[in-house]
């Protein structure tokens, strides 16, 4: 199981406990306006950083080999969560808002699971660079070269120092917005940029 995977499942079953919660609170205090804003508080946040974060200009996206996982992860959840309320509607004695928010929270993540956005990302702050699997910031006036291939992004700095964003699935196209991304945000302009995934196409 990848880092990210496991990542995935942990968001995931988080979101599951506070909803076990709002079951639990709604069925003794009846608080459901209260656990409504907050759910959709919670699942708002999740979205945002899941999907919007595509549309942020200091960040570009990219496809890595976690993807399917990811979204294969979110769908079975989002059938688990309708089967679930499914039965508690037929079973049990029904709170019409509880299954309510739960149908709306099952489908809102089987959905989230078609349209996510790759797991990939570059981030550029200034003269701070952060790359999706590696840990430390990256300080654009040191770097010289930024290598692109299939599977990985090195970044190669003065030193001759490398540090590698392993686990991707770049194709020419995802090649290219990088390139773009990083000509147009990197204050460095003396950073090589090697493109060996188009090279090779």
């Amino acid at each position: 199981m990848t880092k990210q995977l496991k990542e995935d499942i942990k968001t995931i079953i988080q979101i599951l406990s506070y909803l076990l919660i709002i079951y639990i609170t709604s069925l003794i205090f009846f608080f459901q306006l209260i656990n409504i804003i907050f759910f959709i508080l919670i699942i708002g946040a999740r979205v945002w950083s899941g999907y919007f974060i595509k549309y942020r200009k200091d960040v570009v996206l990219f496809p890595t080999l976690n993807d399917e996982a990811s979204k294969m992860t979110f769908i079975s959840f989002g059938v688990l969560i309708l089967m679930f309320f499914g039965v508690d509607y037929f079973v049990f004695t029904p709170n019409i808002y509880l299954i309510f928010i739960g149908f709306g929270f099952g489908g809102l993540v089987f959905l989230f699971g078609f349209f996510e956005s790759s797991k990939g990302w570059i981030k550029i702050n200034n003269n701070s660079l952060r790359l999706y699997g590696i840990k430390d910031n990256i300080d654009i006036r040191q770097l010289k070269i930024i290598t692109l291939a299939a599977n990985k992004i090195t970044l190669t700095s003065i030193y001759d120092e490398n540090k590698n964003s392993f686990q991707l699935k770049l194709d020419p196209f995802a090649a290219q917005k990088i390139k773009t991304f990083l000509s147009q945000n990197l204050l460095n302009k003396g950073v090589l940029i090697v493109d060996n995934v188009t090279a090779l196409s």
